[in-house]
């Protein structure tokens, strides 16, 4: 496995969902469907290659929950972290951590998180 010392991966994903609850009115039989939850993420990648299998990640996952009270609706992490790409025993694998600090978060959210991956990769 060889890696050269390029930005091997760019790119920028979203996603939008919107969570539905049905509401009884005590008047009548009639139900109404009603937004619950609206939520937005945006993930943001990048991914530069070095020598000797190891490389430089970064994965920002942004969240927006509009139905949130102002002020609480967004969170924003800011990191990036490192990994290798390595054989052992004939099969590769793809490991990673990463650190991302919540820069803009609602209250009572975690100021940071920890990412861990590891993946077996089956190459052609």
């Amino acid at each position: 496995m060889k890696a050269t010392q390029t930005l091997s991966t760019a790119m920028l994903v979203g996603v939008s969902i919107a969570l539905f609850a049905s509401q009884a009115d005590a008047q009548s039989a009639r139900r109404e469907a009603a937004i619950e939850r609206c939520i937005a993420q945006a993930q943001a990648q990048f991914h530069y290659n070095m020598a000797g299998g190891w490389f430089l990640t970064s994965s920002l996952i942004i969240t927006a929950d509009w139905t949130a009270p102002s002020g609480q609706q967004w969170t924003v992490p800011v990191g990036g972290g490192f990994g290798r790409v390595f054989k052992f025993e004939g099969q590769a694998y793809n490991a990673s951590i990463a650190p991302y600090y919540n820069a803009v978060r609602p209250d009572n959210t975690a100021t940071w998180q920890l990412r861990f991956q590891f993946a077996l990769l089956f190459p052609k």
